[in-house]
Parts: structure tokens; C-alpha cells; sequence
């Protein structure tokens, strides 16, 4: 057992709570982070980060929605780790991660995921580490509705999918400075990674969509559903630059000086055909929709081939 050999600046980290802003001027490059605690002051960062609206047809998602859990809510361990640390009993960084790991699966509440959280705690000079990491899945019906501006068609499926949700941090205390100069500056954080993604799975899925043509319904067999989504945040700098191994202190946090730097890669595909008449000799069209860009989608259109004549049908954009 590694035992916490200064657990009372544990201790100070996890009780000190509304310390306010740091000093910092008033054109701040990212909202001022106030410090909650160690593991408290992670939530508050979390909570500003942009989250995006995917664009799946004619509405946007946040990929958030689809996780019952309020993830940026997950990290929040302070109360556990002050009742460990204000204990009578010799405290060790094997339970103190022990600790922190039940406190973040504990808080998930969405029965339907799976998910492991792995900690590493320890102690080297006047300088305490702490590296957490969560993987978390879950299976869902990733919802697509089409709609053109003049009504021709409406289309709407549910593709079968997996979301993945990955984080990886690390914390850095350095007690001299805490106890010297203050619990601001002498507390710092990385975030190594922050991903989520939506990726098709193999299933017994009917390839079918839901589809109103002309006023009329109609049989849609998709040959492709194809999603593909990936969605990455780093935590920068003030200017935006990447930290590479540099952490930024929490009295930085607290001025406002950082950046967070959102990227979304993004592809979705759907194409079939449309039968219009019970009759085998009925005309079939060739339906197709992509994008490539699921911030904006442009082109935003489907395209319909019908008696080798091609046409392209603008999407209207609904509720977002």
C-alpha cells in the first residue's frame, strides 16, 4: 500500500469550495472557471464546453441527448474523498482511487451502458498525481427524418448504432505551492483526451425506412446506411494552442485563460430505391442522401433518379 503521506493538502483540495475567480481581465478568453474543490472545479469546466448540434437530415441532435447521464456531472468525487480523507483510519492511494472510481460509476444511472472507470493516484516528492479515465457504451436508434421544402418526400429510419464516450485526465498537485502560495496555483490539469463517437453495429436491422411520396406512401429498401461520427474536445491554451504536456493551473481556470477547441468529422449516407406501384413493372426511383459536414450539410439535399433523369430536392430544416 502507497500510503498518502500529506493527506490534510488532500483534504484542504476537497473542502475548499467558493473561492471565487481568480484576478484576471475582464476579456477573458473562455468563461472564469470558479474553484469547487478538486474534483468539483473539473465539473464546472465540463459544463462550458460547446456542444454541438448534429445535423441527421432535417433535424440536429446533440449526441449528448442520447446519454441519460450528465456526463460533465460524473467527476464530481469531493464529498467521498473528504469523508475518506477526515477518517481516523491511515489513508493510502490505492483506496483513495478505489474511491473515486465507485463515486463516478455510482453516478451513472443509465442501466443500458456499460461502462469501467480506471484511476491512478500517487505521490513523488512535494508533488501528488492523479490520472483518471472513463469508457463508456451503449447501443442506440440513431433517428433520421427527411423532409424537402415542397413536400415531395418524407422519409424518416432509426439505424442501429453504438456511442462511445471516452475521457482520459490528469491532475497535478504541487503541495509546496498550495501551502505557500495558494490551492490555485498549485493545482493543475490535462485533459489527454475527450471523444465521443456513433459508429453503425452489426445487427438483424430490416434495412427499411418509413417513406411519403408525392402523398403517397411508399416502400423504401435502403442498399446503404451508412453513420459515421466522431467528435473530439481539447482543452487549450488561451490562444487556442494545444498544452502537449503542459497542464493548465486551476488560477488560470479561474482567469478565464484557456480555450476549448472543438472538432466534429462526420459522414452519413442513405440510398435505395422507392417502389411506386404494387406492379413489378412499376417504375423504381433511386433515392440517395450524404453529407459530409454535419455542422452545416452542404449540399442539404436528396436526390431522386427516376426514368434516368436525376433531381436534386432540398431538405427543409426543422427544430433544432
Amino acid at each position: 500500500m502507497r500510503t498518502i503521506k500529506t493527506p490534510s493538502i488532500l483534504l484542504l483540495l476537497v473542502a475548499s469550495v467558493s473561492l471565487a475567480f481568480a484576478a484576471g481581465p475582464e476579456d477573458a478568453a473562455s468563461p472564469k472557471i470558479p474553484y469547487e474543490g478538486l474534483t468539483g472545479t473539473i465539473v464546472e469546466l465540463l459544463r462550458v464546453r460547446e456542444v454541438p448540434t448534429i445535423l441527421l437530415g432535417s433535424n440536429g441532435y446533440r449526441i449528448e441527448d442520447f446519454i441519460d447521464d450528465d456526463i460533465d456531472e460524473l467527476y464530481s468525487c469531493d464529498a467521498a474523498l473528504s469523508e475518506y480523507l477526515g477518517s481516523d483510519e491511515p489513508c493510502n492511494y490505492e483506496r483513495l482511487s478505489a474511491i473515486i472510481e465507485d463515486a463516478i460509476l455510482a453516478a451513472l444511472d443509465d442501466k443500458s451502458a456499460a461502462a469501467f472507470a480506471i484511476v491512478e493516484a500517487s505521490e513523488d516528492g512535494n508533488t501528488i498525481s492523479l490520472s483518471i479515465a472513463l469508457e463508456y457504451s451503449k447501443n442506440i436508434l440513431l433517428p433520421i427524418y427527411l423532409e424537402t421544402i415542397e413536400g415531395e418526400v418524407k422519409a424518416s429510419c432509426a439505424i442501429p448504432s453504438a456511442l462511445r464516450f471516452s475521457v482520459a485526465m490528469s491532475l497535478v498537485v504541487d503541495s509546496d505551492t498550495v501551502l505557500n502560495e495558494s490551492v490555485l496555483s498549485g493545482t493543475s490539469i490535462g485533459i489527454d483526451s475527450f471523444t465521443m463517437s456513433v459508429k453503425p453495429t452489426e445487427s438483424d436491422w430490416k434495412a427499411e425506412a418509413s417513406l411519403l411520396y408525392q402523398d403517397e406512401l411508399a416502400a423504401l429498401t435502403l442498399a446503404e446506411s451508412k453513420v459515421d461520427i466522431d467528435l473530439y474536445w481539447n482543452l487549450c491554451d488561451a490562444e487556442g494552442g494545444y498544452l502537449e504536456d503542459r497542464k493548465l493551473s486551476y488560477e488560470e481556470l479561474g482567469r478565464g485563460e484557456y480555450r476549448w477547441v472543438q472538432d466534429t468529422i462526420g459522414e452519413i449516407a442513405l440510398s435505395g430505391t422507392i417502389a411506386t406501384g404494387a406492379d413489378e413493372d412499376a417504375g423504381v426511383i433511386e433515392f440517395s442522401y450524404a453529407s459530409s459536414d454535419l455542422r452545416e450539410q452542404i449540399p442539404y439535399s436528396i436526390r431522386l433518379v427516376e426514368d434516368g433523369l436525376g433531381r436534386d430536392l432540398a431538405i427543409r430544416r426543422l427544430a433544432f
